[in-house]
């Protein structure tokens, strides 16, 4: 009978945390918020090909994020993106802050859509390291690839211009 209890108290303690992990998840976002007409708009013209679009608030800055899958030809870079993860950002007033496509699948395939002088710089940062992370950034200032190289305890992150200089 003490055996049959502690395990109960065991299966409790465990569906208690989960529960309580459970219920911090996105704690600082608000799924699917009410989108300013300006926010509506520029994403429609800026991705007519986006698909599985889901929306997030964070509740400290007010800002908008898109998720979403994006096909299509990017028209600053010229390259075909094809059913690439990508992040849009928003400030609060509705202008359009950022986004980030990921691009780490073009690099080990070799894709036209790293530059050749990018593939180089990172393959100089990078070494044997494959367990890297990839985004080209796109911001109204300035484009560059995001490169993030996961070596423990700490990551390293470089922004690489489109000419394969670090900014």
């Amino acid at each position: 009978m003490k055996t049959k209890m502690k395990n109960y108290g065991l299966i409790a303690l465990f569906a208690l945390g989960a529960f309580a992990l459970q219920s911090c998840d996105k704690d600082d976002d608000i799924d699917n918020p009410k989108l300013p007409g300006t926010v509506q708009q520029d994403f429609a013209n800026r991705y007519p090909n986006a698909g599985h679009v889901q929306w997030e608030q964070e509740k400290a800055t007010k800002k908008y994020e898109a998720e979403f899958y994006y096909n299509g030809t990017h028209s600053e870079w010229q390259v075909e993106l094809n059913s690439v993860e990508a992040h849009a950002w928003y400030q609060s007033n509705g202008a359009w802050e950022k986004t980030e496509f990921e691009a780490t699948h073009y690099y080990w395939s070799n894709s036209p859509v790293i530059p050749e002088p990018v593939r180089n710089k990172i393959q100089s940062l990078i070494g044997d390291n494959r367990d890297i992370d990839l985004d080209a950034v796109d911001t109204p200032a300035t484009d560059y690839f995001l490169l993030e190289i996961d070596k423990e305890p700490h990551d390293t992150y470089v922004k690489i211009d489109f000419n394969g200089n670090e900014i």
